[in-house]
């Protein structure tokens, strides 16, 4: 892989767009952008009955008097706590299917129910690990590549995460997991085309010497 700035790509275009940005002369640098393979195999994650993070309706909340509309985030250990002192009726209604659903980031545009926080501090424990290269190295995740600062709404690896769903799972349980796919079902080879240790044990089933 050629070294240099790695440019930031536009998933929404499959990875096919980019954009480059201006340095001064002396900069002889090499502007770099990574596209991923035509072929996509998708992966769908589906987490455990109680490993989706709820959020509950307006009015619900206010009825239940909560400061926010958390309806099950086990991350959140205060909020998991009130569980073990709440009567049988407020459980009932907190986890009421008809007044709750996935508690989605949406682009850091989703109302949390507290006017004093903000869907990226709801998202907080959201925390990725950098032994899976979310930073420009010498084999970053393509997806999860942070933006060169300078490019114009810049958004950083965690924030990318979270716009593709990651703050929707109990990250406390799924969170190695979703780093370890998304490390290595991305990068599968070495450069020479040779699958790579992971690939041969975990997906080939080959048993290393």
């Amino acid at each position: 892989m050629a070294d240099g700035m790695q440019l930031p790509i536009n998933i929404n275009d499959a990875g096919r767009c980019g954009g480059g940005f201006c340095t001064s002369l002396a900069d002889k640098s090499p502007q770099v952008m990574l596209v991923p393979p035509k072929r996509v195999l998708p992966i769908v994650f589906i987490p455990g009955i109680m490993g989706s993070n709820l959020r509950m309706s307006t009015d619900r909340q206010e009825s239940l008097k909560k400061k926010n509309n958390l309806a099950w985030r086990v991350d959140c250990a205060l909020e998991t706590a009130r569980f073990a002192s709440m009567s049988t009726a407020n459980r009932q209604q907190q986890l009421d299917p008809d007044k709750t659903c996935v508690d989605t980031y949406d682009s850091g545009l989703a109302q949390t129910g507290n006017p004093k926080e903000t869907a990226q501090e709801r998202n907080s424990g959201v925390v990725l690990n950098s032994i899976y290269h979310w930073h420009v190295s010498q084999n970053p995740c393509i997806l999860l590549l942070p933006d060169p600062v300078g490019t114009g709404q810049s958004k950083g690896h965690q924030q990318k995460a979270l716009e593709r769903g990651w703050g929707e799972v109990l990250f406390g349980s799924y969170g190695e997991l979703l780093q370890l796919l998304e490390k290595h079902l991305n990068d599968p080879f070495y450069s020479n085309q040779e699958p790579s240790n992971w690939r041969k044990e975990s997906v080939l089933g080959e048993i290393a010497p």
